[in-house]
């Protein structure tokens, strides 16, 4: 179901696991990403939040994202897997604040790809356990384009 980020408050009351990300051209890596999440955490709710066009475009290039953040919405909107999602709002391109959703959700479980700037201390004083997840080999979206321009040529 997609929230807005303003409403994310009401679900406070749920357990919650909270992850985010690009999700630009959904593939297997995000899929097991998502899988994962729920297996394990059954009695969890997953709460997705999908980063803006401009973040996007901060952290990949110009030429990205492929599909924009409606269109990525919607995507992840319809994994069976997720719960809930929204469009993350980060405020500052260059120093995003990682602790503005915890903030407002109050997740129990807050999963991040290992080595993200989170500090675990910071969140555990705001009641969030920090989980970390290792990147899949299954497939990046940058290696689809890759491969994409490989078979054009």
């Amino acid at each position: 179901m997609i929230i807005d980020f303003e409403n994310l408050g009401s679900l406070q009351k749920e357990k919650t696991v909270y992850l985010a990300g690009v999700f630009d051209l959904i593939h297997p890596g995000h899929i097991y990403l998502f899988k994962y999440a729920k297996e394990k955490f059954p009695e969890h709710k997953l709460v997705v939040g999908v980063m803006r066009d401009d973040r996007v475009k901060a952290l990949k290039g110009k030429l990205r994202p492929i599909m924009n953040e409606e269109e990525r919405l919607e995507m992840v909107d319809n994994s069976r897997h997720v719960d809930y999602c929204f469009i993350y709002p980060i405020t500052e391109l260059e120093k995003p604040n990682w602790y503005e959703v915890p903030k407002r959700l109050s997740p129990e479980i807050l999963l991040a790809e290992e080595g993200s700037p989170i500090d675990p201390q910071k969140l555990e004083e705001m009641g969030t356990k920090l989980t970390y997840f290792k990147k899949t080999k299954l497939m990046s979206t940058t290696e689809i384009i890759e491969r994409i321009i490989k078979t054009e040529k």
